[in-house]
Formats: C-alpha cells, structure tokens, sequence
C-alpha cells in the first residue's frame, strides 16, 4: 500500500492523542488545590479560574506554588479510571475566594463565551463548553467539545453526604 494512501490513518490517531492532550489542560479548583490530569505543572504556572457560583465569568490568574501537601478532596477521572489525578497547590487571586471550587485551565485558553454556558478555546483551537452538574454523592465537572457535543473531560468530586441531584443521565454520557 502506497504511503499516501497510509497517510490518512496515520493522522486520525494523531488528531485523537491531540484532542486529549488538549483537554487535559482543564481541571479542578476546590479549597486552594488545583486537581488535574496533568501531572507535570510546575510551580509558577498560570491557570485561569472558572468558579461554579452560576455567573460564568473566568478570573485570572491563579498560581501554581507546588505539589499539595494533604488534598482534602477526592477527585476522580470519570473517563479514565486508571488515570492518575495530580493536587497542585495554588496562589489564587484576591477575586476568589479560598475556599472556592470550579475549573481551572492552564495554557492560552481564551473564553468566547461567559454566563450560564461558558466556553472556551484551548490550545490548539480545541473548543469546549463548561458545565456541573450533581449527583447524590458528588459534583461532575463536564467540558463537552463544542459542535460535536463529546465529552472530553470528566472529573468527579465526591462527598461524604447527600446532595439534591440535578445531573441528567444525557449529562453524563
């Protein structure tokens, strides 16, 4: 089989991987940990600051100072049960409150849209929407690629108590 003929399938698992990596960009922000897939920030990274407190608007800009001495949280990867979560402590802005909690986003990401559905280009012109949504145990912090509506980013914090769900099954999915 000619390479030209080749090259098509050598670039969708490409494409995939990028896709991925992209959205790895995007975590968690809850009591002054950032909680993320990434497990090689380094201190002095910048992250942007999407508090859940329903308004929408991003702050910036969060600091990373360091790995997380004791994470008071247990967050999880919903899409990847294998999948390490790193716990970076943060400097955050006088605009958020320490105890805090919604997405933070590292990188270059630029937000076209704030209010009720936030959304945002990340590097890579990777652009996805923002949402949470509970369940009875825990928070779901959902970034869904914009146009093709696919969850790309999954993370889950859990509680020890009950909590009204508002999360639909089509949320999760």
């Amino acid at each position: 089989m000619p390479i030209r003929a080749l090259r098509p399938l050598l670039i969708a698992p490409a494409l995939a991987v990028s896709v991925a990596a992209h959205a790895q960009q995007v975590g968690v922000i809850a009591d002054g940990v950032y909680y993320t897939p990434n497990t090689h920030l380094a201190a002095g990274t910048s992250l942007q600051v999407l508090p859940d407190d329903d308004k929408g608007i991003p702050r910036c800009c969060a600091t990373i100072t360091g790995p997380a001495g004791k994470p008071g949280n247990q967050i999880l990867d919903a899409l990847h049960d294998d999948r390490t979560i790193a716990a970076y402590a943060l400097s955050l802005p006088k605009s958020v409150a320490a105890d805090s909690r919604g997405f933070g986003v590292v990188g270059t990401a630029h937000f076209v849209r704030q209010g009720a559905r936030p959304e945002a280009v990340l590097d890579g012109g990777l652009q996805l929407a923002f949402s949470t949504c509970t369940s009875v145990e825990g928070t779901h912090y959902l970034g869904r690629k914009v146009g093709a509506n696919k969850l790309l980013v999954h993370l889950y914090q859990y509680f020890d108590g009950e909590l009204e769900p508002t999360c639909k099954d089509r949320d999760l999915k």
